[in-house]
């Protein structure tokens, strides 16, 4: 595997194929058509839907699709103007402009789908019968389940409304808060000046003092901004818990689990089968104290690279690295895949105003979807690319068959295909690669997005499940917070990772906690069935390949539960989970053999 770095272009992407700039006029005119779209469609079909047979009613929804293509590209562009630079001005001011329009807009279509909710047993179930809507079946099911959450439909339209003064009012400003600071950190003597996503990156440095430096550089800044923070989540929380009130919700993970379309027990079958094998969390991290010779691993070690032999990838490298990959699995994978890249759909590298983290955006069927990266040349990040990528061509695949409104799967199908594609990455690495050392980083970064897809990501929930309940009886103060943070780090860890009281900040290093609440269990589900499915592909091969290929394909027409059911697997069986835990148990096991081949002394005491 190539590991030198050389001077290369940092890829941004191309945005003037959906509009020039905040004064397109072509921009302005899709605003207009999109208001105009919608007034009609409402005009025509308030308070009508209990009137519709079931061959309008299709019309109906096939006449939908339309406002909503074009409200998703509209919104889609100016979060990606404004994830571009949140210094820009225009920007900024085009984004909120168009995201409060778009949630006043697609509120008066979603009284479309209110009024659905009003239909009697007997008039759901005839659509639901009617051959007409079999495309929107799933789609029409999905509306009917929430039904019994529904409130009049003035109430859902102030609910709605208060999302452009509420959660994307709060969340933005974190955004543009988070993305505003800056740190100090000395590297090789030398003050260096970064953002915190560009900080971040120092956290996986060889040298531990720069990890560590780092690590507590973010978490000051963090505890520095304490009061702003800590009131916008309890603000947050509240607009939760107040919503749950409103809609005779009596748990907090009922809004997720009709979002993703799971019930409770897959997810309590999940939670629970997660929490029995925390202690392998525990088990890789001592072997890697053992390779670093770290008598006292601490939170700033958890991605350190575990070799001196430090590989740093370039982005033309890791290019060329996942597409081979892809193309051993699927061909025509990697040619959608190579479009992402020679037509400039990857906006890579950290930068000024740039916020952390990764995305796909997908705009809807219509519009090629783009990814948004912080690449830093590392081993992992290249395995993060191969992630993204997964997402982007789930959304193509989807584009083929399905409309808009089943264009996409819930969140949780989702992760699974973009944890494949990091699986069938991390696995041609192993393949190229003979140096040990080399070796070693590439088990290490799938063992760690392992650990933290399932591990974290429930140890995401269980924290938020405590303070929301925390919060159900009043404000929860920083120091509380932080103290379910410690708590719930102890609880996966144990002894084998060294928490300090300023770890407690760690929390806000997690957005998702502020944009989509209970959303992080998604992670664990898709990587444990990837795992799983990972040993159905090598028994099963090119059989294999069509089925997952077919079942992509299917975007968001079915249930997580019914596609996987096709393949064998019952989500709420915790068995299901257990074959997962087999594998990452199988994958420790192989970096504990290594460590012992590299620290042959250190593995004879």
């Amino acid at each position: 595997m190539a590991s030198v770095m050389q001077s290369e272009a940092k890829p941004r992407w191309d945005l003037t194929r959906l509009y020039a700039g905040p004064a397109d006029p072509f921009l302005v005119g899709d605003r207009e058509r999109a208001r105009e779209l919608v007034r009609s469609f409402v005009e025509r079909y308030r308070n009508q839907v209990s009137t519709l047979d079931s061959v309008a009613l299709s019309q109906a929804l096939d006449e939908m699709e339309t406002p909503v293509a074009l409200l998703d590209r509209l919104a889609g562009y100016t979060w990606l103007l404004f994830y571009t630079d949140t210094r820009d001005e225009a920007a900024r001011a085009l984004y909120q402009d168009v995201w409060a329009e778009y949630t006043m807009l697609k509120t008066e279509l979603d009284h479309f789908k209110t009024e659905l909710k009003y239909l009697s047993i007997e008039a759901m179930t005839q659509h639901l019968e009617a051959p007409v809507l079999e495309r929107y079946r799933y789609w029409l099911t999905r509306i009917f389940d929430s039904a019994p959450y529904a409130r009049p439909s003035n109430e859902e339209r102030i609910l709605a409304n208060r999302t452009i003064t509420g959660v994307n009012a709060w969340c933005q400003l974190l955004t543009e808060s988070l993305a505003r600071l800056r740190l100090t950190v000395m590297v090789d003597g030398q003050p260096h000046t970064v953002s915190v996503s560009e900080a971040r990156g120092y956290r996986s440095d060889l040298n531990r003092a720069i990890r560590d430096e780092a690590h507590q550089r973010i978490l000051a800044a963090f505890a520095g901004e304490s009061h702003l923070l800590t009131y916008i989540f309890n603000t947050l929380m509240q607009e939760y818990l107040d919503e749950l009130s409103i809609r005779n919700m009596t748990d907090l993970l009922t809004p997720r689990l009709l979002e993703y379309d799971l019930s409770r027990a897959a997810v309590d079958s999940l939670l629970q089968t997660t929490r029995k094998h925390y202690g392998l969390s525990g088990r890789y991290y001592r072997s890697k104290a053992r390779l670093l010779g770290i008598a006292e691993f601490g939170v700033c070690d958890l991605v350190a690279p575990p070799s001196i032999h430090h590989s740093q990838v370039s982005f033309n490298t890791a290019r060329v690295l996942v597409q081979e990959s892809l193309r051993q699995f699927s061909p025509e994978f990697a040619d959608m895949a190579e479009r992402f890249f020679a037509e400039a759909y990857i906006d890579a590298f950290p930068a000024p105003g740039k916020p952390s983290g990764s995305i796909a955006f997908g705009l809807g069927p219509t519009v090629h979807p783009y990814l948004f990266l912080n690449y830093t040349s590392s081993v992992r990040d290249v395995v993060l690319l191969a992630h993204e990528l997964g997402h982007g061509l789930h959304f193509l695949m989807a584009a083929r068959k399905q409309g808009v409104l089943n264009a996409y799967s819930t969140s949780p199908m989702l992760e699974t295909v973009s944890i494949f594609t990091e699986m069938l990455t991390a696995e041609h690495l192993l393949t190229l690669e003979p140096d040990p050392h080399v070796r070693i980083h590439v088990l290490a970064a799938q063992i760690e997005n392992a650990l933290l897809n399932v591990m974290r990501q429930t140890m995401y929930t269980e924290w938020e499940l405590a303070v929301y309940t925390k919060r159900q009886a009043g404000f929860v103060s920083a120091a509380e917070l932080n103290g379910c943070w410690l708590d719930a780090h102890k609880a996966l860890y144990g002894d084998s990772v060294q928490v300090t009281e300023a770890d407690g900040w760690g929390w806000l290093n997690n957005p998702y906690f502020f944009t989509t609440r209970f959303g992080n269990f998604s992670y664990a589900f898709g990587q444990l069935l990837v795992l799983s499915l990972f040993t159905q592909f090598k028994r099963q091969g090119k059989d294999f390949v069509n089925r997952f290929m077919d079942m992509l394909e299917q975007g968001g027409s079915e249930s997580p539960a019914h596609l996987l059911a096709r393949i064998g697997i019952d989500i709420e069986n915790p068995q299901c989970w257990e074959k997962g835990f087999v594998v990452l148990e199988e994958l420790i096991e192989e970096f504990e053999r290594a460590v012992d081949e590299l620290t042959p002394e250190a593995g004879s005491t």
